[in-house]
């Protein structure tokens, strides 16, 4: 059976809980750790599930979801404005929904900026062939202000 691992990289302050809706008829409520990477076996590959992630907070709740990407990949990461990058680790493409109009940049852990564009899409295709395997960071900078950065890995 698959196992998928989500992580929440969205703003923790104020954050009460999180509550994972896998889209299988499961679903999984975190109370602290809110950045720790959360686990889901799904019954079978190949299949997108709907996956929604419910924040409940001092100041409210929101609501993201999105379809998966097909279970076999390996992780995503979800922000608290709803933009979605997979898969996590990734070999030579990223997928960024729900940023349209944000500016985004990739830096490496030195913190030096290897890609610059302003997302055209809902869903963009980001090209990383040319990146050596490590850690990145995805900086995404919202058309309202916001900031976000994603951590993620190029195998």
């Amino acid at each position: 059976m698959p196992k998928v691992v989500y992580t929440y990289s969205g703003s923790t302050l104020g954050l009460g809980s999180l509550v994972w809706d896998w889209g299988d008829g499961h679903s999984s409520t975190v109370v602290s750790g809110f950045s720790t990477p959360i686990y889901h076996t799904y019954p079978s590959t190949g299949k997108q599930y709907q996956v929604c992630v419910n924040v409940y907070g001092f100041c409210g709740s929101g609501q993201y979801c999105d379809l998966s990407a097909p279970v076999s990949v390996n992780s995503a990461l979800c922000t608290a404005s709803g933009a979605f990058l997979y898969p996590n680790p990734a070999q030579d493409l990223v997928y960024l929904s729900n940023a349209e109009g944000a500016e985004m940049s990739i830096q490496n852990y030195l913190g030096q900026t290897l890609h610059r564009f302003t997302i055209t899409s809902k869903k963009e295709q980001v090209k990383i062939y040319d990146l050596a395997a490590g850690l990145y960071l995805m900086q995404i900078k919202h058309t309202d202000g916001q900031r976000e950065v994603l951590r993620w890995t190029k195998e």
